[in-house]
């Protein structure tokens, strides 16, 4: 993900590394990192994780998300 823009409250993306998404669902979970968003920044993790976005208090939070696949050949190189 790279953040397009700066100059808004909240929007923050936080991390669960160690907890379950039900822990989450009942709003008992702390996030284990929470990425606070700058312009031009890049922020690149596996889509597993369990992670969210923020809500955005005040201005607009741009973004843009893209996803890269790949795959290991079976003799690991």
């Amino acid at each position: 993900m790279i953040y397009l823009s700066d100059g808004f409250e909240g929007g923050d993306t936080r991390f669960y590394i160690h907890q379950h998404y039900l822990a989450l669902l009942e709003k008992e979970a702390v996030p284990d990192v929470s990425v606070v968003p700058k312009n031009g920044m890049a922020l690149c993790f596996r889509h597993e994780l369990l992670h969210e976005g923020t809500r955005v208090i005040r201005g607009r939070k741009y973004v843009l998300r893209s996803d890269v696949m790949y795959f290991l050949k079976p003799n690991g190189k």
